[in-house]
């Protein structure tokens, strides 16, 4: 299963199904095939990875993103943000459409991303130890000698949790970061969205607008 939420709706994915609560309840969708991955944009878009590696969007017609969406059938991973889609494919190469471009080129080695994760205006390719991310939030890429334990992008900040406390981060635009040993956070400083404990391995990570919240094995 998969939950992911955007402007008022919170959407889940489970087995062959997205189901909707809220401002888009009527963009639920069933599909033949088995589902691997899904997002949820801003405008109301969303895009799902079928089993077979076909990649699917519908949504609001205010999601113009959608009507451009490539025909892909070798996805791995897609993100959504506002008004614009990237997929991963079998590759591992990265592919966008929309109001986003590709990612421009990062300073020091970037492994292979495993995955994506899209918010607002901006968009992050994960990797085994990296994160390296473009868009509004500014061109940033951390790194770490420890795996990645979790990573979320809120509204204007994203937050990343390794397993170790050897984070490099390195940004082309001046972005304010908080690293705390083993944790970061990165974007626009507003009402503490920078802050995180240190020393807690986060399992998983939500962050909101100014806000973010974290599992740990210990609980939240």
């Amino acid at each position: 299963s998969q939950v992911d939420g955007e402007l008022f709706s919170i959407c889940t994915r489970i087995d062959s199904k997205i189901v909707c609560k809220g401002i888009w309840d009527r963009y639920g969708r069933n599909f033949e095939k088995t589902i691997i991955d899904y997002s949820l944009g801003g405008s109301g878009g969303q895009c799902v990875v079928l089993d077979d590696g076909e990649l699917s969007c519908w949504g609001s017609s205010i999601a113009d993103f959608v009507e451009t969406a490539p025909l892909a059938l070798d996805a791995l991973q897609v993100g959504v943000g506002e008004n614009f889609g990237c997929y991963l494919d079998r590759s591992k190469a990265i592919k966008c459409w929309g109001d986003i471009g590709l990612p421009p080129s990062l300073s020091g080695e970037t492994e292979l991303p495993r995955d994506l994760v899209a918010k607002n205006e901006s968009v992050c390719a994960i990797g085994d130890r990296s994160v390296n991310c473009w868009g509004a939030i500014g061109i940033i890429s951390i790194h770490s000698d420890s795996l990645l334990a979790s990573v979320d992008l809120g509204e204007s900040h994203g937050c990343a949790s390794f397993k170790g406390a050897s984070i490099s981060f390195t940004s082309t635009d001046d972005v304010a970061s908080n690293v705390r040993n083993n944790n970061v956070c990165w974007g626009r400083e507003s009402l503490g969205a920078l802050e995180i404990p240190a020393d807690i391995v986060f399992e998983s990570l939500g962050a909101g607008f100014q806000h973010t919240c974290g599992a740990s094995a210990d609980g939240i």
